[in-house]
């Protein structure tokens, strides 16, 4: 009975520790919006609405256009992200912490 305790320990700490394991480093483009708007968002002349949402309580969010998905930003990334907001972006040295987006860098698309 102690044997399988352990075990069962050892594995929760082990799937404990995968959850907040970086995921491989990418680089990704696309824009920076809001969780209410998400990809309806991704555009420049959605800042105004992106701004008022963001003071509304929602979270800044990075819509993929490769994915096409729309994933928070974490917590360390609100701030610094909330200033780009309707933005098309390359972010740098993204990795995936418990389902959200962190942003090691993050620099504006030149506009065409």
């Amino acid at each position: 009975m102690k044997k399988q305790g352990l075990v069962l320990l050892g594995a929760a700490l082990l799937a404990g520790m995968a959850a907040f394991a970086l995921a491989e480093e990418t680089t990704m483009k696309g824009w920076v919006t809001e969780a209410h708007c998400g990809a309806k968002g991704a555009a420049a002349n959605h800042k105004a609405c992106g701004d008022k949402c963001v003071k509304g309580g929602a979270k800044v969010a990075f819509y993929d256009e490769t994915t096409k998905k729309t994933t928070d930003f974490d917590a360390d990334c609100q701030k610094p992200m909330e200033s780009m907001m309707a933005q098309e972006v390359t972010l740098s040295g993204v990795t995936m912490k418990d389902g959200m987006v962190h942003a090691a860098k993050a620099e504006p698309v030149a506009k065409k």
